[in-house]
């Protein structure tokens, strides 16, 4: 099972899965071989999902250390099932390394 997942829920239950994340620590990020087998996992998870609750989209969720990639699952109009890159976001590891507030011109 994913180390996460976004879901909608009705009435206190689960009633489709909307996404799924896997997790792994900042020092576990030069392991490609357990990197490369969570993405294939969440590939998988997300192929089962789309398939059982019908939806149009799933967003998986990879983040290693500080860093998350998004990535959305669906299918394509021929028939193909796709799995694309949507963004990558590093978080900051402290409010040092937050930019500067912008001021408010009124």
């Amino acid at each position: 099972r994913p180390d996460g997942g976004c879901v909608l829920i009705e009435k206190r239950r689960i009633s489709q899965y909307t996404g799924f994340v896997e997790v792994k620590a900042d020092y576990q990020k030069n392991n490609t071989h357990q990197t490369h087998g969570d993405l294939l996992r969440l590939a998988l998870f997300a192929s089962n999902g789309y398939d059982e609750y019908n939806t149009e989209c799933i967003l998986v969720l990879q983040a290693i250390g500080l860093n998350i990639t998004a990535y959305g699952f669906t299918q394509h109009a021929s028939g193909a099932s796709v799995m694309f890159e949507l963004m990558k976001v590093q978080c900051p590891v402290s409010l040092h390394d937050l930019p500067p507030p912008r001021s408010v011109c009124n």
